[in-house]
């Protein structure tokens, strides 16, 4: 077995094989993986990270793979990663070698730690977790991965959710956008962006907050084009400074129309307690299904500390899937 470096500019396709092998045997209440995203996010890499593709390959065979990438500007000393296993070579010590291969390239680019997204199965320890218990790994930041499925809600009971919230945050109106923040709004939203990393609740997982200007945030916003996706996001303006105080996004993957992901919400803390983010939702999700007709699915993730996200998303009607956590191992 040989592990090398991929040059994402002509064989990134690799990854994107693996990942869709390792769907209905990891994921298969999933949609399969989009190429589009899987490639794009190699092909187009975005220019304040740096992404590193190793493949293992034995006589030519793609065996397994991992994804590193570090951030330019902020937690330079971390290494993020994914790593994926053919099926069909599990438990022969392929996914072992890729992670040491992985420190040590880790190392090499001034990194003292690995961090790691792994899911496991409501009520018990998965194969994810126990692999990264036995190879030195920590939980550090416990999450839960809700879906909701927008044809066993009551349309009638987000409408009243909405008018409640509407009620409750007077003075404050909803600028909605696809895809580009709209120029006036370019700033406030890069800065309620930045917030997200300092105000969402980290437990254990030690993060420096990320810092976005007008640039980055557009920078970002063209990358995730082109990863094929689609973004409809809703801000609350407050009317009488006329700035954006508070964000949510949700984005659909290229190859679907049924399935999105909730990205981020926030509300800057002297806003909150007048239901802008309950509001924000809905109003995002209506604005989201308007064009895109078809949608019924859609997930977010939520750090188990986060109870007032929660609490919101689970009055919305989405309902816990799988329990998911960021691990860590110190170099």
């Amino acid at each position: 077995m040989d592990i090398e470096r991929v040059d994402t500019r002509n064989s990134a396709a690799v990854w994107y094989e693996l990942l869709r092998a390792a769907h209905p045997v990891d994921t298969p209440e999933d949609p399969p993986p989009c190429r589009d995203d899987a490639v794009g996010q190699l092909v187009h890499p975005r220019s304040d990270r740096e992404s590193l593709l190793f493949a293992a390959r034995a006589e030519g065979t793609p065996l397994g793979a991992y994804l590193l990438q570090r951030s330019l500007l902020e937690n330079t000393d971390t290494a993020c990663f994914e790593l994926v296993v053919h099926p069909a070579h599990r438990r022969r010590g392929v996914g072992r070698a890729l992670i040491e291969h992985l420190a040590g390239q880790a190392k090499a680019l001034g990194c003292t730690r690995l961090v790691a997204e792994v899911e496991d199965p409501l009520g018990e320890d998965g194969p994810g977790s126990r692999f990264a218990t036995a190879l030195g790994f920590t939980p550090v930041l416990r999450e839960r991965r809700r879906r909701l499925d927008l044809a066993a809600v009551d349309p009638g009971e987000h409408e009243r959710l909405l008018a409640a919230a509407r009620e409750r945050s007077a003075g404050y109106t909803t600028v909605c956008w696809r895809d580009y923040a709209p120029e006036e709004h370019a700033a406030d939203y890069a800065y309620l962006f930045g917030r997200l990393s300092a105000d969402a609740p980290m437990d254990d997982l030690a993060w420096e907050p990320e810092r976005y200007d007008i640039e980055r945030i557009r920078t970002l916003e063209r990358h995730i084009l082109l990863r094929g996706f689609r973004s409809y996001a809703a801000a609350a303006r407050h009317d009488a400074t006329g700035r954006l105080v508070g964000v949510t996004r949700i984005s659909l993957p290229g190859c679907h129309r049924h399935f999105a992901y909730q990205e981020e919400t926030l509300v800057l803390p002297e806003h909150r307690g007048r239901r802008l983010g309950l509001r924000l939702k809905i109003e995002n999700l209506l604005w989201a299904r308007r064009h895109e007709p078809e949608l019924r699915l859609i997930d977010t993730w939520n750090a188990d500390s986060n109870d007032w996200m929660v609490a919101i998303n689970e009055r919305l009607g989405f309902r816990e899937l799988r329990r998911s956590a960021e691990w860590e191992k110190r170099l």
